[in-house]
């Protein structure tokens, strides 16, 4: 088992080589006449790190899955509830948490429903146009570079 001290030794040296990242040669961000560059320059660092860390763990959690230290959710099921140690060696524990499930309401399975209930489907129309309503669209801003040529 790993101490709290070289725990603690082992995550700061994480966290200080992460937020060190563009603040010094040669991450740190070129000069610029902008006052508001170096938030933008963080905007992009971020999600620069961002990114990789998304495939990083993607690609570790796929690893992990081969070596049986975590199982794919959608092969299978655990009953609601928290695992405290779902997976433990001398290093690492994975704690496992199982939440309540949420429902939904299958439109067209309930307009099935009440049609069969003998519901006009005049009716049943009118109402499913007058409970639509658009979803907010989606927003995706992506940063790069602005590299010269």
């Amino acid at each position: 088992m790993i101490t709290s001290r070289v725990a603690t030794k082992i995550v700061d040296a994480i966290d200080m080589a992460l937020n060190g990242l563009g603040t010094v040669a040669p991450t740190k961000m070129p000069k610029s006449t902008k006052n508001n560059a170096p938030i933008a320059w963080e905007y992009w660092l971020s999600y620069r790190l961002y990114k990789f860390a998304q495939g990083r763990f993607n690609a570790a959690c796929e690893k992990a899955i081969e070596a049986d230290i975590i199982f794919d959710a959608k092969d299978r099921q655990e009953p609601v509830g928290t695992y405290p140690s779902f997976y433990r060696d001398e290093n690492v524990f994975v704690m496992l948490e199982v939440k309540k499930p949420g429902s939904q309401v299958k439109v067209a399975m309930l307009l099935d429903y009440l049609e069969g209930k003998q519901v006009p489907k005049k009716l049943l129309d009118e109402a499913k146009k007058a409970a639509t309503v658009p979803n907010r669209p989606s927003h995706s801003f992506e940063p790069h570079l602005n590299i010269e040529g």
